[in-house]
């Protein structure tokens, strides 16, 4: 943990209470109180790029805002731009993963609300198509 208390900047994670695995999980709760109170002034990202200056396992929870913003996601073409048939252009979260073999293709937007209710209903549950119809006059569907 002595390496881990120059990140946290607290000389109290190299007392021998912390100095091994076991010795941390006995003294967790003083553990998680020295961490908590030399982090709590910090910013995540402040945080973030120290922990990965100094080579640590660290993440952390981005606004929607900040993952648009992300410039990780955006090395990655995360994001791509559609042309959605009620909203118009786009940005969406879509190449979950980078495959040289098999890239990511677009191949239409997400249906819209009660688009695919007939193939749903009909064909997936078996409805008839009166039993259909009977139940969008219900607005029901």
């Amino acid at each position: 943990m002595g390496y881990h208390a120059d990140f946290f900047g607290d000389p109290q994670l190299k007392e021998p209470k912390f100095a091994d695995p076991a010795e941390r999980i006995r003294n967790t709760e003083e553990l998680g109180e020295v961490v908590l109170e030399s982090i709590k002034e910090r910013g995540k990202w402040d945080l973030f790029t120290k922990a990965a200056e100094a080579r640590m396992l660290f993440g952390l929870v981005q606004t929607p805002s900040e993952l648009l913003d992300c410039p990780q996601l955006e090395s990655r073409d995360f994001y791509r731009e559609i042309d959605h048939p009620v909203i118009g252009k786009v940005k969406v979260p879509a190449a979950l993963f980078n495959l040289s073999l098999t890239p990511y293709q677009y191949t239409c937007p997400a249906p819209t609300v009660g688009q695919n209710n007939g193939e749903i209903y009909m064909d997936g549950l078996g409805y008839s198509q009166e039993d259909f119809v009977r139940l969008r006059q219900l607005n029901a569907i």
